[in-house]
């Protein structure tokens, strides 16, 4: 029995068991994949050939895009200990103001989601190397670096972009986003800084702390209208796993996917596929956006 179990050791998932290790709470957390042991994922260069590995991603799709002329599109996930701050660009963009506003807007006047709530909480994670000031910490646990050197032909671009009326923009996680910028990194070194990295590894020693790798969470575990625990299967075997409370942080992805295969969403899609419903949720597994701007 565990006071928390965790699914999914990403990008927040991390954070979260490395948050509440520090409390003391005896924590279990769940990851898919394996662990973060390869030298592509810790080495900056490396994250190309992350992308065309599929030990580190689960190879989900799109369904056919009527705006892409009926293809479908790539749409990779991080597998493994920090999933995909684990494998991704490690560009460092937290976000323009009004998005957060939005968010607080939308949820209410008790949610904590405005750009000033959520600011204390950036400057905490962050160790930025060069800035430290009301929008950035300078001790925190995620690296965070501007470029070594600047290529010529991205200084070109750069020119280019003012020269065509763009201004330029000394730090987009500042006061504004707007403009064009030198891209900050959360990697210092020549050293990646995922979110396992920062987070989880620091305290995964620890005796309240267990990290299982290779456990697929199927569905949690129901007590009335309570939830209780998870269902995963691991090295070919199913098991339970039984605590006070169970954070799911599987992704954009499969977080949904985990709630519904619980009978947790759109009435009509889980009576679709035969799953008892439990709660009637249609927002689950709906309104994702993609930003990603590949074609």
């Amino acid at each position: 029995m565990h006071d928390f179990v965790v699914v999914g050791a990403g990008s927040a998932g991390s954070l979260v068991a490395g948050r509440l290790a520090e409390t003391g709470a005896n924590v279990l957390v769940l990851e898919a994949g394996g662990r973060d042991t390869s030298m592509l994922i810790h080495m900056p260069a490396g994250f190309h050939k992350l992308l065309v590995h599929g030990r580190f991603l689960f190879p989900y799709e799109t369904e056919p895009q009527s705006q892409l002329d009926g293809r479908a599109r790539s749409l990779p996930v991080g597998k493994g200990l920090g999933g995909s701050s684990s494998l991704n660009a490690m560009c460092w963009v937290v976000g323009q103001p009004r998005d957060y506003d939005a968010w607080q807007a939308a949820a209410g006047s008790e949610a904590k989601w405005s750009f000033d709530d959520l600011l204390p909480h950036f400057r905490k994670i962050e160790a930025n190397q060069l800035l430290d000031n009301e929008f950035h910490g300078n001790s925190g646990p995620v690296h965070v670096s501007f470029p070594p050197k600047i290529n010529p032909l991205n200084a070109a671009v750069v020119r280019a972009f003012q020269e065509a009326g763009l201004p330029f923009n000394a730090d987009y996680n500042g006061a504004q986003q707007r403009g064009v910028s030198l891209v900050q990194s959360n990697f210092f070194d020549a050293r990646r800084y995922s979110s396992a990295v920062a987070f989880l590894h620091p305290v995964e020693k620890q005796p309240n702390v267990t990290v299982e790798t290779g456990a697929l969470v199927h569905r949690l575990l129901f007590e009335g209208d309570r939830v209780v625990g998870v269902e995963y299967s691991q090295r070919g075997q199913f098991r339970h796993a039984m605590a006070d409370e169970v954070i799911v942080s599987a992704g954009a992805l499969n977080s949904p996917r985990i709630l519904m295969l619980s009978g947790v969403g759109p009435e009509e899609e889980l009576r679709k596929f035969g799953i008892q419903v439990r709660h009637k949720s249609p927002d689950v597994g709906n309104h994702l956006q993609d930003h990603d701007g590949r074609r």
